[in-house]
């Protein structure tokens, strides 16, 4: 990277922070899909009338959470 003069340094490190940008994006949207995952494993248990406790210990959601849905 030594070898780059300043425009081509400029833009590495533009790709970079694009790159950055898009994984930071990729892993929201993976954490979001996860905990709608959880909701609708809980939601299917609250049908089944589980207790709440068992539901939070199962998926990991806050008893709060569960309690709201």
């Amino acid at each position: 990277m030594s070898n780059l003069n300043p425009d081509e340094m400029a833009a590495y490190e533009a790709s970079l922070k694009i790159a950055r940008d898009n994984y930071s994006h990729d892993e929201t949207i993976r954490k979001e899909g996860k905990l709608e995952e959880k909701r609708e494993i809980a939601i299917k248990l609250i049908s089944m009338n589980t207790p709440i406790e068992k539901i939070a210990e199962i998926t990991g959601l806050p008893i709060e959470e569960i309690e709201k849905l």
